[in-house]
């Protein structure tokens, strides 16, 4: 046991110790606050029914208090205190691990903060620069794959140099169950050039995103979860034609590349014809 002379002496330590802990357990706190806006947007819910990620984030730490307490008083506070800091120092690695980021304009305090819509990806941090990968709404997460527009971008230049194909416009989607109760990704594209082969084109395709996309690679195992992608080749201006029917023709108005519904891509098929 310490003595409270060498306690003392550490005085000034501890309370550093204590008062980052604090600043970021706040931090933590107030940063679920201000993706709450961005939460709602993405999942398409009211901001009444988006507090409950709050109210659920403080009914754990509620639960976990007598727990912890138990456990401190068992093993020791100081043990329960340090595996605390290195559990939550090991998620924020994980955090910081990430290749793709979304870009937040906020305040200090985090009372205002703005989405720009924009996910960049760092290529240096001396001095920092990064590259625009996507937009957080462009993506496909049905089934856990986390399949960004980088992602896709990538697979569709490899899958365009090895069959002398040009892609003109493309986007992709979620089938969640066929006729026979299988999932899979279906694409429409808009060929500039076609490829030697459109079955071809696929495999190298799904190929790529495998080799780029862990999740997708895993979800993609023995064809369990998701089935070999669909591509479904589009007319000519399909989605010039599309943009027209919905007034937004234009540079400001983009094809959404990716979707994790189908309301897209299904307007696109019921005109590609």
């Amino acid at each position: 046991m310490e003595s409270m002379q060498d306690i003392y002496k550490r005085r000034w330590l501890i309370f550093a110790a204590i008062t980052m802990c604090t600043f970021i357990s706040c931090v933590d706190a107030s940063s679920v606050n201000v993706a709450l806006p961005g939460m709602a947007d993405e999942l398409g819910v009211t901001m009444a029914s988006i507090e409950w990620v709050v109210t659920a984030y403080t009914l754990v730490i509620i639960c976990l208090i007598l727990v912890f307490g138990k456990l401190g008083d068992t093993i020791g506070k100081d043990k329960v205190f340090k595996a605390g800091i290195l559990g939550f120092l090991a998620g924020a690695i994980l955090c910081f691990a990430a290749q793709n980021y979304a870009m937040l304009i906020s305040t200090a305090c985090g009372l205002w903060r703005y989405m720009i819509g924009d996910t960049v990806k760092f290529t240096s941090k001396d001095p920092y620069k990064f590259i625009i990968t996507g937009r957080t709404k462009h993506f496909i997460n049905a089934f856990g794959e986390e399949l960004m527009v980088d992602n896709a971008e990538q697979g569709l230049a490899r899958a365009c140099k090895e069959t002398g194909a040009q892609v003109a416009d493309y986007t992709a989607a979620p089938v969640f169950m066929d006729a026979e109760a299988k999932c899979r990704h279906q694409w429409v594209i808009e060929f500039a050039v076609m490829p030697d082969s459109v079955e071809k084109f696929a495999q190298i395709l799904a190929a790529s995103l495998q080799e780029t996309n862990s999740d997708y690679e895993a979800k993609r195992y023995k064809n369990i979860t998701l089935q070999p992608l669909e591509i479904v080749v589009a007319r000519p201006k399909l989605f010039h034609d599309w943009l027209k029917e919905k007034g937004k023709l234009g540079g400001q108005h983009k094809v959404p590349r990716l979707s994790n519904n189908r309301e897209y891509i299904d307007e696109l098929l019921s005109l590609n014809h």
